[in-house]
């Protein structure tokens, strides 16, 4: 079994149950306790559980959002695919707006328009916006490090200055899927 298989369902039973014994996880993905201790170390890292004695827990408090190279890795294959179908919804003169995820990180590699203005709040965006030639925009405000998304009152400011003609937004943080909004005249 893949290492990201065993993630998704160690996540899965975690949100089931809410305390998860390494024996079980053992037991239920068919692997070495040591395999199942490195999981749970790399899933602590990365804030999708707490290791507690024996097992794991979900983190307390507000649910803490992974970082953007923690997000960059996952889900690749899917991210691309989705990202190549969005690209070709682009057309010659959209303006459009790619929010800070990986998921819409990756349309940028499939968009094949000359005449395009790409508006973003990705920091990580701007830079592969600019190395493939397309006319870009990056919001202003605070940047949310985490993310790496300019973010606050001044980037909805920024955004006033714009009329997108289609915009991508990522979600779900396990789950790669974009939303993809047209403009109506």
């Amino acid at each position: 079994m893949l290492t990201e298989q065993r993630h998704k369902i160690i996540l899965e039973k975690l949100k089931q149950k809410e305390i998860v014994k390494v024996n079980d996880l053992v037991n239920l993905l068919n692997t070495s306790e040591s395999t199942i201790r490195r999981d749970l170390t790399y899933l602590e890292n990365i804030n999708a559980l707490k290791r507690i004695h024996g097992g794991a827990t979900m983190p307390k408090g507000r649910l803490i959002e992974p970082t953007y190279n923690e997000k960059q890795i996952q889900n690749v294959e899917q991210k691309r695919k989705i990202a190549k179908f969005a690209a070709s919804c682009i057309e010659e003169g959209d303006c459009i707006y790619l929010d800070a995820g990986t998921s819409t990180f990756e349309i940028i590699q499939y968009i094949n328009k000359k005449s395009l203005i790409v508006v973003t709040n990705g920091l990580n965006h701007i830079n592969a916006i600019i190395e493939n030639n397309i006319n870009g925009y990056i919001l202003g405000g605070k940047v949310k490090n985490s993310t790496k998304a300019v973010i606050g009152c001044d980037a909805l400011k920024s955004l006033e200055k714009f009329r997108f003609d289609k915009c991508f937004f990522g979600y779900k943080w396990h789950s790669p899927k974009i939303r993809i909004y047209y403009s109506r005249l």
